[in-house]
């Protein structure tokens, strides 16, 4: 026979307004589970003895049991599942108990949902993924508030249009409705009854893989040694011009310390790929060296994503480059120059972490874009500088 028991209790972090997400923890010969309910209760009113809320000069009789109404409802329904699989002799399975309760007592509310999830973090997302969807859950909020199953039939339209309204861009916007519908998604696995909202695919816009041509790239780097702008974005073009030599994502700069540099050579792990525990080398230029912007610790001091990009397009701007520049237009650069310079395609597929080489390809073209005589605008000793990036390597790390 089953040992079922169970029992309420809220998450320990208490939220701004000093709510906290209750939890429905159901051990099942002793093996536990733990449901959200999707209900929030003041954390300071909360009895752990009785597993209920106790009224104060803050909370009134009347809304604590408004608010433990649904918690009520689940600990009955819980109840009367527990007592008719006793009878009928049919073994009860966390699934089976969660699916139960999700289809006939809960009360779905995307924001609330997304919250809870990005808290938990089932999913074990890096730091920069979880910051991605949070920043999609602000939007949500600041936008409509909660979002419960009646609202959620036209999301995918009355959101596009929210985000077309504040200027967000084609790819900003289809990241949004990929993290949406994912959300919802997972919402369906625990057994809500949502819609389907995005019947196709969402997809991405693909657009052109801008990058610094030689020439312009030496004029980046004179313009960053003549000293002329001010603090931030030299500190951004600094950084934009490591990565042009090294390959290095925006999330991996972040993280650089001395510690990852030995006989001029950057050594680590990236992030992106970190689960395949791929150790990349990267051989420092001189040039390179000289941008690193401090003697101990950290490399360098890394602002926002957004920061560098607003810096970056006024920066080429007043140099006369019109493209649209980007921080991971730096990489672009790196690939391509590398290319350029004699480098190896299969080599640049492992030190980028492509999966597909057809996408390191990519980068061969447009090194074919180079004008054959760019190089002659180098002088000997940056030219020299230059080629050292080619002896880049990556291995693999077993342990």
């Amino acid at each position: 026979m089953q040992k079922i028991t169970f029992s309420f209790k809220p998450r320990s972090e208490a939220r701004a307004d000093g709510s906290s997400l209750v939890y429905l923890i159901i051990r099942i010969d002793s093996r536990r589970k733990d449901i959200s309910t999707n209900q929030y209760v003041p954390l300071k009113n909360w009895d752990h003895k009785k597993q209920c809320l106790k009224s104060d000069r803050r909370l009134s009789a009347v809304e604590a049991l408004e608010k433990m109404r649904v918690i009520e409802s689940l600990r009955q329904k819980l109840k009367n599942l527990i007592d008719d699989a006793a009878i009928s002799g049919t073994p009860l399975t966390h699934r089976a108990i969660e699916l139960a309760l999700s289809r006939e007592t809960n009360v779905f509310e995307l924001t609330s949902f997304m919250e809870d999830y990005i808290a938990r973090n089932p999913d074990n997302w890096k730091e920069t993924t979880s910051h991605s969807y949070r920043g999609a859950l602000a939007f949500l909020k600041e936008e409509f508030g909660k979002l419960y199953l009646e609202d959620i039939t036209d999301l995918q339209r009355v959101a596009e249009k929210a985000l077309a309204k504040r200027g967000s861009n084609v790819n900003t916007r289809k990241k949004r409705h990929r993290q949406i519908k994912t959300m919802l998604k997972h919402a369906r696995d625990q057994g809500y009854a949502i819609p389907v909202v995005y019947k196709s695919s969402i997809g991405v816009i693909k657009g052109n893989r801008n990058f610094l041509t030689v020439s312009e790239l030496e004029r980046a780097i004179r313009f960053y040694q003549d000293g002329i702008l001010k603090k931030g974005e030299q500190n951004s073009l600094r950084l934009f011009l490591f990565c042009c030599f090294t390959g290095c994502r925006f999330g991996d700069l972040e993280h650089l310390t001395h510690k990852n540099i030995n006989n001029n050579t950057l050594i680590y792990v990236a992030e992106k790929t970190e689960r395949f525990n791929k150790r990349i080398q990267t051989p420092l230029p001189v040039v390179a060296i000289e941008l690193i912007s401090s003697r101990i610790g950290k490399l360098f001091k890394v602002p926002s994503n957004q920061v560098i990009n607003r810096h970056l397009n006024g920066i080429f701007k007043s140099m006369g480059i019109n493209k649209h520049i980007s921080f991971h237009c730096s990489r672009h650069t790196f690939g391509t120059l590398f290319i350029y310079l004699g480098g190896d395609v299969t080599n640049l597929q492992l030190v980028m972490g492509h999966s597909d080489i057809q996408t390191t390809m990519n980068y061969v073209k447009l090194a074919k874009k180079i004008d054959s005589k760019d190089h002659l605008l180098f002088d000997e000793t940056f030219a020299k500088s230059m080629k050292v990036i080619t002896k880049i390597d990556s291995e693999w790390m077993y342990s």
